[in-house]
């Protein structure tokens, strides 16, 4: 009997999204995004879409897999852009109105007139609203692991996982607008306040970004000033040497001298000494925004790694770096020290003189690779963990709501 009627709600709840245009309009345009998809082909010729050559892109087969493409294609616009972006907002105007709409013109008094407990009423209707985006994500899914597996050769179980990851990100949304639903029976509030949490979220997930890549801008300063002093107090020693053979002494083998004979001997380390110091001292004032931004990600949901997981999950390591173009920095430059023969070399690490290390990490992208690395590299635990208890916290809220207040 208790499955029955359950199930009665759900079908219900579910025929009332149905006959909705939008929930068909998101069907219709993620149909015609997979034919898209399929359309593109690339070879050892270069790209082409639905025949039509598309020779100024600067790519073929031999520079990139056709599997990996459309994995990206899939990931990076399907699920990125369409699922995590625009099929959201027709979801959550789709379905803001589930609650308000039941409270406001008097179903729910319909409904409670038979046996039917209010908090199993709410989970239902909560799960309802869950399987729009669900069946979205899952048509889409298949669509796009169908055209990787016969236009890419090769067959992705992995990609749907993109099912869970993208209803769970959407839930983290969905929650807050059926919380705001109760309270004001508004649906127009309800999705305009959602939206505005959404754009929240955003932004705190941009500053964090931001934190995060500076401090790693400031840490390969600091491992390269380390190393750069490291080296300028060696070929100083290396000179001292030279100058007392010059003078006819000799200094022992195991001759190590003072941090301070070396700054005396080397004027160019003491400038270096206070690069060095800058930079920790800018790193630790950036350490208090860092924490409190990572404090406030902590209590707040994560739509944006929510979404990114999946390439985490959907894609290896070798794939991840083919598609960050991600190239290995030349070894020549840091160990160019430990090279050093004539005179002019030494003189040349003595002054701490390495054009490598003057370059600016933000134009040669490496500072921002370091912080897309860190940003990825936080627990699927952590992303997911906390999103879910937020959702819980929130949930726990509105059924509390929905159970005691008269409608």
């Amino acid at each position: 009997m208790v499955l029955t009627q359950t199930a009665a709600i759900f079908v219900d709840a579910y025929r009332e999204l149905n006959a909705r245009k939008l929930f068909w309009i998101s069907v219709i345009l993620s149909g015609l995004l997979a034919g898209v998809f399929a359309g593109i082909r690339i070879d050892e010729t270069g790209v082409a879409i639905f025949g039509i050559d598309l020779s100024f892109i600067p790519a073929t087969s031999e520079t990139i897999r056709p599997d990996l493409l459309y994995k990206s294609l899939f990931l990076d616009l399907g699920v990125q852009y369409w699922l995590g972006f625009v099929a959201t907002i027709l979801a959550l105007i789709s379905t803001a109105g589930i609650f308000p709409d039941l409270i406001t013109f008097g179903a729910i008094e319909t409904v409670l007139s038979k046996p039917v407990g209010r908090l199993r009423l709410f989970a239902t209707k909560y799960l309802a609203g869950l399987l729009f985006v669900t069946l979205q994500v899952g048509a889409f899914t298949v669509a796009a692991f169908l055209i990787v597996g016969i236009r890419g050769g090769a067959w992705e179980p992995r990609l749907f996982v993109a099912i869970p990851l993208v209803v769970l990100f959407f839930s983290y949304l969905f929650c807050v607008c059926v919380l705001i639903g109760l309270i004001t029976r508004s649906t127009v509030a309800s999705l305009l306040l959602t939206l505005l949490l959404w754009a929240a979220l955003f932004i705190i997930n941009f500053t964090d970004g931001i934190l995060v890549t500076f401090n790693a801008n400031f840490a390969i300063q600091e491992e390269r000033t380390i190393a750069r002093i490291e080296r300028m107090e060696r070929a100083t020693v290396v000179q001292m040497r030279r100058e007392a053979a010059a003078r006819g002494e000799s200094l022992p083998e195991n001759y190590e001298p003072t941090l301070e004979e070396l700054r005396a001997a080397n004027g160019f380390l003491q400038p270096v000494d206070a690069e060095l110091e800058d930079v920790r001292s800018r790193q630790e004032s950036l350490k208090p925004w860092l924490d409190g931004v990572f404090a406030a990600k902590t209590l707040l949901p994560k739509t944006a790694e929510t979404i990114d997981a999946l390439k985490r999950l959907a894609l290896s390591e070798d794939d991840l770096d083919r598609l960050a173009n991600l190239n290995p920095e030349s070894e020549a430059a840091q160990i160019r020290a430990d090279q050093l023969r004539d005179d002019a070399a030494i003189e040349a690490a003595m002054r701490g003189e390495d054009t490598n290390e003057n370059d600016n990490l933000f134009e040669t992208g490496e500072a921002q690779r370091a912080g897309l690395a860190a940003m990825r590299s936080r627990s699927l635990i952590w992303v997911i963990g906390t999103s879910l208890l937020f959702e819980l916290v929130i949930l726990s809220i509105a059924a509390w709501i929905f159970c005691r207040r008269d409608f």
